[in-house]
């Protein structure tokens, strides 16, 4: 692999990371205070929240991307959906 290929791959590495920490000191949180959310649920990268109207939603913080199981969807970026669907309540 090249030289510029190393770099980029150490890039992509430090915003993934970047993204995780800054989703569980700040999103987290509001999250968990969230009166639309009964159970969160940490994975290894990932987490399982459970919700009063969207079912049960999977969040990867370092793909920035969630699935919402009831519809096998995928979205993408994942704080437009979240402000929109869980957060509202908090706002």
């Amino acid at each position: 692999m090249s030289e510029a290929g190393k770099e980029y791959g150490e890039l992509v590495k430090e915003l993934r990371e970047n993204n995780f920490e800054r989703f569980k000191a700040k999103t987290l949180p509001r999250l968990e205070s969230s009166e639309e959310v009964e159970n969160i649920t940490e994975n290894c990268f990932s987490f399982v929240v459970t919700t009063k109207s969207n079912g049960v939603i999977d969040i990867f913080p370092k793909a920035n991307k969630l699935r919402i199981r009831r519809q096998n969807k995928w979205v993408k970026p994942i704080m437009p959906w979240l402000r929109k669907h869980i957060l509202k309540c908090t706002n």
